[in-house]
């Protein structure tokens, strides 16, 4: 399982670092927000979090100061990369709502608030070694900022695939927010498991249970960023055809 855990979860940061990058020298041509917000979202969460902490809390031969800085580094990187998450949701989903942006500055008042009181508190020596202490409930901030991403998502295939039977919207575009969606909700998922054991005190770095839902959840990951932003032509094709009846 260590050995499927390792490639799913390589699998997983090689597809966001690829993808990222696309996003980020799309964004530096076009000047837009949207391609920025993504593109260091998940740069920064699943391209360098997740591999930072698993070298904080696993890399046991390492000294526990070289351990202790690793995981804050990759505390820096989840704060900054959740909140563009959020960020994005806010300006690509809910532009004019108030209640958008008021929500964004909570979710990342609580990452920053979890950091500060971990490093005056138990400190980050005392998480890299046992996973202990305030930034352990970081995975239920994650699971209301996916959550939300997921409901924006979901709601905005709705209105795609009623524009779409109208032939007022691109069936690529229709099937990318679906993906989108779905990789929402298996982060969604993933966090509230991760975030759940956290809180019951079950361990999971390093554990068969926690290598179990690593492997499935970037495999998962691996295959919707994939099939969002690189998706091969056949599947393209395939995509084009099965829309083909709806538009009719």
């Amino acid at each position: 399982m260590e050995i499927v855990a390792a490639l799913a979860g390589i699998a997983s940061v090689l597809v966001c670092w690829v993808v990222s990058l696309r996003l980020l020298l799309l964004a530096r041509r076009t000047g837009q927000s949207p391609e920025l917000l993504i593109g260091l979202g998940l740069l920064l969460v699943g391209g360098l979090w997740s591999p930072l902490m698993a070298v904080g809390r696993q890399a046991t031969g390492l000294p526990d100061e070289v351990r202790a800085a690793v995981v804050v580094v990759g505390a820096l990187t989840a704060i900054c990369g959740m909140s563009c998450i959020a960020i994005f949701n806010w300006r690509v989903f809910r532009p004019a709502d108030s209640w958008a942006a008021a929500f964004v500055v909570v979710m990342s008042a609580a990452l920053v608030a979890l950091a500060l009181a971990q490093s005056f508190g138990t400190g980050w020596m005392t998480f890299a070694r046992h996973e202990q202490g305030p930034w352990t409930r970081v995975s239920w901030v994650g699971v209301v900022i996916y959550a939300w991403s997921s409901l924006e998502a979901g709601r905005q295939h709705s209105m795609l695939v009623r524009r779409q039977r109208l032939g007022l919207a691109d069936p690529v575009v229709t099937d990318r927010m679906r993906i989108w969606t779905w990789m929402m909700l298996t982060s969604v998922a993933a966090s509230l498991v991760f975030a759940s054991c956290q809180t019951l005190g079950i361990a999971v770095a390093g554990t068969t249970l926690g290598l179990t839902l690593t492997a499935i959840a970037a495999f998962l990951s691996a295959v919707f960023l994939y099939l969002a932003f690189m998706p091969p032509s056949s599947y393209l094709e395939s995509v084009r055809r099965r829309a083909q009846p709806m538009e009719a």
